[in-house]
């Protein structure tokens, strides 16, 4: 039974060259209040919002598809996130996505070992029944692993009123390197700073600080995928399909290679005529 269903709005950023070169050296150093100025000021909004750092995070989130990437290409996920002693199976339903914002329907539960085993069993019925319909009876397996160390910082406004619809929002820092799970193969550490709406006024502030930080900040640049989606395109798992039949001739050999024949006297045949 799913647990939680919760609109989330999300502002992926990719922080350039430089900016990473600081915000890691930040770290190495040790220096909180470095990470914080190099961030805000990375974001353009040091002068308008203030950062309070919270706890850091070791997470492994496990994205599961089917093997024709169904919610890959529809722009939805299947996540399994292991966070410490916790686990939480969520379902992302996609509502749309323009310059770096995120709009996505979250649905989640959370679930000890053996129910996660379970799950996994049965095909993650329990989503695809009510959330992804169209996958019920396929099988749906681990396709990206992402490693992820995140430092999370709670945003508001320097000046911010103690109403509780006034500006909330979390911040967080990704350090992250995809899995292939088929394969086992690593990328390198890749880098996301993410702004995430905690209520219903900061839902509607987002086009206004999305559109800031497109226009006035040179060192940021938005996202235009998901995690998941990052993590299919670096493993170039999103192939053609003519590129996926070339690959898989030998799996009907025969008809094939006889195709493949014919396409070759056919051009044997165009060259002629083309000589005569």
């Amino acid at each position: 039974m799913l647990e939680n269903k919760f609109f989330e709005y999300e502002l992926k950023l990719i922080p350039k060259e430089i900016t990473q070169i600081k915000l890691l050296a930040s770290l190495k150093n040790d220096t909180i209040e470095d990470l914080i100025t190099t961030i805000t000021s990375a974001l353009g909004i040091s002068d308008t919002y203030e950062l309070k750092s919270l706890d850091a995070e070791a997470l492994t989130d496990v994205y599961h598809d089917t093997d024709q990437l169904t919610l890959y290409n529809e722009g939805n996920c299947l996540r399994v996130r292991h966070s410490g002693k916790e686990t939480k199976i969520t379902a992302k339903v996609n509502r749309g996505i323009l310059d770096g914002e995120f709009k996505r329907d979250e649905y989640s539960t959370t679930c000890n070992q053996t129910e996660l085993q379970r799950h996994i069993n049965e095909n993650f019925v329990d989503f695809t029944r009510t959330k992804f319909p169209h996958l019920s009876g396929k099988s749906i397996n681990p396709i990206i692993i992402v490693k992820n160390s995140r430092r999370l910082f709670y945003m508001q406004p320097k000046f911010a009123s103690k109403d509780s619809d006034s500006f909330k929002a979390m911040l967080s820092f990704d350090m992250f390197t995809f899995i292939n799970a088929k394969t086992g193969k690593s990328s390198c550490e890749m880098y996301e700073l993410e702004i995430e709406a905690l209520n219903e006024k900061t839902i509607k502030h987002m086009p206004i600080l999305s559109k800031h930080i497109r226009t006035v900040v040179p060192d940021c640049t938005p996202s235009f995928y998901s995690k998941y989606e990052r993590g299919i395109q670096i493993f170039k798992l999103d192939r053609s399909k003519a590129v996926q039949w070339f690959n898989n001739w030998p799996v009907s050999a025969s008809y094939n290679w006889i195709m493949f024949a014919l396409a070759l006297i056919a051009i044997a045949i165009g060259v002629v005529a083309l000589l005569k």
